[in-house]
């Protein structure tokens, strides 16, 4: 098999889920194929999709090494180590805050070697400091993002769920409509269907912390009412 039909083979098998034929048939195209940075890729995505997330970080090193300014690799890694954090037990342990500080550095080297414009980086950069804790930090990378790209409903639905932590409802509530706003700009453009099932499905879970919001609002002991 031609080894970039083979790439595209793999993608599709990564889509579907089928991590471990995925892997299975890698092997027969590394030789092909040897290091070459996206099949490594590839690779992390299937051993990420099975929980195996120091043997993906692995891949993505490796990608890294051969491919210093990484495309989506340093993305990807930084989600490895934001899952690895994820899965400690004690989230006041130290190894927890270790994890997400080298998700963070990740994040940086990708913006360090260009990827400024990217307002998928900055929301990452805003989620990961929101799982710190460092919430104006947070709220400043999801304002990077809203810079780059106005319908960035991610960026607004960030910000809502911070200002609802602290009690600002009213901003909370603000940045949920306009995060509704933009999912629904979004899906009155788009055609792909997977895109409009999983935009869909993003635009009910706002709504439905807006709604959660509201409720918190008008019980609060402001008393304020909202619409």
């Amino acid at each position: 098999m031609h080894k970039i039909d083979a790439l595209k083979e793999l993608k599709e098998l990564l889509d579907e889920r089928k991590f471990e034929e995925c892997l299975f048939l890698s092997e027969d195209i590394m030789n092909s194929t040897r290091n070459k940075p996206y099949l490594l890729y590839l690779r992390s995505q299937c051993y990420s999709g099975l929980n195996q997330h120091d043997q993906a970080v692995l891949e993505l090193k490796e990608a890294l090494k051969l491919e210093p300014k990484g495309g989506n690799y340093h993305g990807a890694l930084a989600s490895c180590y934001v899952e690895m954090g994820k899965g400690q037990i004690n989230k006041d342990d130290a190894k927890y805050h270790e994890f997400l500080d080298l998700a963070l550095e990740c994040l940086k080297e990708s913006l360090a070697r260009g990827a400024t414009k990217n307002h998928r980086t900055w929301n990452s950069l805003g989620d990961i400091s929101v799982l710190k804790g460092d919430y104006e930090v947070a709220k400043e990378y999801y304002d990077k993002a809203i810079g780059i790209a106005d319908y960035d409903w991610w960026a607004y639905n960030g910000k809502g769920l911070i200002f609802q932590k602290e009690g600002n409802y009213a901003k909370s509530l603000e940045h949920f409509d306009k995060a509704i706003e933009c999912l629904n700009k979004i899906l009155a453009s788009k055609t792909e269907k997977t895109n409009l099932d999983k935009n869909g499905i993003a635009l009910q879970q706002v709504k439905e912390r807006r709604e959660e919001c509201k409720k918190m609002a008008e019980s609060s002991k402001n008393g304020f009412e909202f619409h």
